[in-house]
């Protein structure tokens, strides 16, 4: 799984549960409209388990650009809905630690997704046919 991974379930999640077509991603060239959102990564963190396995912290800020607070507090309540199980290639992940505050006429939803990771392995050669002989070895 990779962050983008992450990033186009959360779109997909938002665009088919909010029915929001402006949904943009990290950074957008001109000017956003008042009902867009914009999904920001915010942090990544990559702890390892054991030889080939990690747990990836991913931490999201989802802003929603609206004037009206009234209207802003009540898409928090929908994308918390809509980023508490988010659908991957690699399965459903769970947002925990959700959070949202209003500031300067844009909702801010924070979100953190943690992921088991696999390093991929290449595998070593097969072992050949061994042959074995059999018998009883004397001296003499």
């Amino acid at each position: 799984m990779t962050t983008q991974d992450l990033i186009n379930g959360m779109a997909t999640a938002i665009i088919n549960g909010a029915g929001k077509d402006g949904v943009y991603e990290d950074e957008v060239k001109q000017g956003l409209s008042d009902g867009d959102i914009l999904i920001t990564l915010v942090n990544v963190t990559l702890d390892q388990l054991l030889t080939h396995l990690y747990k990836g912290v991913f931490t999201f800020d989802v802003v929603y650009f609206d004037p009206s607070k009234e209207k802003a507090y009540d898409m928090g309540g929908t994308l918390f809905n809509l980023l508490h199980l988010v659908d991957t290639d690699d399965g459903t992940v769970r947002g925990q630690n959700m959070s949202y505050r209003y500031i300067d006429d844009a909702l801010h939803v924070y979100v953190t997704y943690i992921v088991r990771l696999k390093e991929p392995v290449e595998k070593g050669p097969l072992m050949k046919h061994l042959t074995t002989n059999a018998g009883v070895k004397t001296n003499g």
